[in-house]
């Protein structure tokens, strides 16, 4: 019997209670395939040991995995507050941009720029629990507000002022240290936070290339003003990021599903791939089962052919990190599993198959011929000699209902692929001859058991084999 994997990728972000060896191996063996690291917490010191846990582990046993980094990004944050604070409804307290300790009388909100605020504007605090009204701006430095909606109060929450354009950068100085940071201890992945515009990417290129660096871009869209520029902003980049926590307090959250598969279709459409994040087992943070509507969001995101699902406070603060990944693993084998699924994928392919844009052509056909093929034949696998990942993300986004096998010499993309929906990577740096390729990669399948006698496979290469460029031939042969 063959063996088989998930299809979609499981992210987990690593803090106080997985980032201890014996913990982050449990969730590597649980179906950990990415690990996030979120540049608003913790020191470089404490980075590099996470790294380094991660890289020895993953080495040990021989399970790839991709790091990304998350860019803290103009995040909006209160100051401290006094521990117990509780904010009444129908209160009025006073909000100020000098550092002091906060309690219910007063706060700061660390914004310089009061005079962007209009009495009216609401400001929402911790993804939206808490709602103030701003009544009355008293000075450059003070303003009066009250609690439409209140409650626990705690230290350097974020908040979001909807519907007002900020004149703050979506890459900060803090940004831009930590990025020399991240392309200086290889990471695989880098996500940018706070979007609004197209330009925010370009500015992040032209920085990155500044470095030498051509690390992947992920973008997360959690602004309203990114949803006005979504195709540019998924073409320029890399990959992109469905940030529901803060999206979800910008928008009204009743248009959140719509957005959610919107985006999604959309960044298969430009064969990028697409992570869907935020709350998505909160209720595991302390107990020990989901509830039941956590359950039908993943298996909905799943069935919408999400590349991956990101884990936050679920697997950096809660009890039990490694049960969340196992329940999490469970819930999407579940879905994949179902006969229905693949019938699901095969309709979504014909309803929204990858578009001939932003990719080498020759690749775009290759691939879409490979795609095609699944679907009329009785094909069990695609395999595909990569040398940058570009064919084997193209070939992904057509979501074809057979695994997809990469061999390639770079450890880098291996770990790069471990986002993507449907791949399980090889090492492979043998390229004497197209024919021996094909031999020495069926082996190896069928050593690992993922492949039997009889099976029908499609090669993906491109040709002369050691030219190193787009993919441009197609090759079936039935495993002996």
């Amino acid at each position: 019997m063959r063996k088989n994997f998930l299809r979609t990728k499981i992210i987990a972000t690593i803090g106080p209670t997985s980032w201890n060896k014996e913990t982050i191996e449990k969730m590597l063996l649980a179906g950990t395939n990415v690990f996030r690291l979120n540049f608003s917490h913790f020191n470089y010191e404490k980075f590099e040991e996470i790294i380094n846990i991660i890289r020895q582990t993953s080495t040990t046993l021989k399970i790839p995995c991709a790091i990304l980094a998350d860019l803290q990004g103009p995040k909006l944050r209160i100051g401290e507050i006094k521990e117990g604070t509780i904010l009444k409804d129908d209160s009025y307290i006073f909000i100020t941009n000098k550092e002091i300790i906060g309690d219910e009388n007063g706060f700061t909100l660390r914004y310089d720029n009061f005079n962007e605020l209009n009495k009216g504007d609401q400001v929402l605090i911790d993804d939206g629990k808490i709602i103030l009204t701003i009544e009355k701006i008293l000075n450059e430095k003070e303003l009066k507000a009250k609690v439409v909606r209140g409650g626990l109060l705690l230290s350097q929450k974020g908040f979001n002022i909807p519907h007002v354009n900020l004149s703050i950068p979506s890459l900060t100085d803090k940004d831009k240290e930590d990025i020399k940071f991240i392309i200086n201890h290889d990471f695989d992945w880098l996500a940018l936070s706070f979007i609004r515009s197209a330009n925010d990417i370009i500015h992040l290129k032209e920085y990155l290339e500044s470095l030498n660096s051509d690390i992947s871009i992920i973008a997360k869209i959690e602004k309203p003003e990114a949803l006005k520029q979504l195709n540019q902003i998924i073409s320029l980049s890399d990959g992109v990021m469905i940030a529901r926590g803060d999206l979800g307090v910008e928008v009204p959250i009743h248009q959140l599903p719509i957005w959610q598969k919107r985006i999604i279709t959309r960044a298969r459409q430009l064969a990028k791939p697409v992570i869907v994040a935020t709350q998505l087992l909160r209720s595991m943070i302390d107990d020990i089962i989901p509830s039941r509507a956590e359950v039908t969001d993943i298996a909905n995101a799943v069935l919408d052919g999400t590349d991956a699902l990101l884990l936050t406070d679920e697997t950096s603060l809660g009890n039990n990190p490694i049960l969340v990944i196992e329940t999490m693993a469970k819930i999407i084998g579940e879905v994949e599993n179902n006969p229905e699924f693949n019938k699901l994928l095969t309709r979504n392919f014909k309803m929204a198959s990858p578009l001939k844009i932003n990719c080498n052509k020759i690749q775009y056909v290759t691939a879409s011929i490979a795609a095609d093929v699944v679907l009329t034949y009785p094909i069990s696998a695609i395999i595909g000699l990569t040398y940058t990942g570009s064919s084997i993300i193209q070939i992904s986004s057509y979501r074809s209902p057979v695994p997809i096998f990469a061999f390639t010499s770079q450890n880098r993309v291996i770990r790069k692929l471990s986002l993507i929906w449907g791949v399980r990577s090889f090492f492979y740096d043998n390229q004497n001859s197209t024919d021996e390729t094909i031999e020495d990669t069926l082996n190896l399948l069928k050593e690992n058991e993922y492949l039997e006698a009889g099976d029908w496979v499609i090669h993906t290469a491109s040709m002369p084999i050691n030219a190193k460029k787009h993919i441009n031939t197609i090759k079936i042969s039935i495993v002996e």
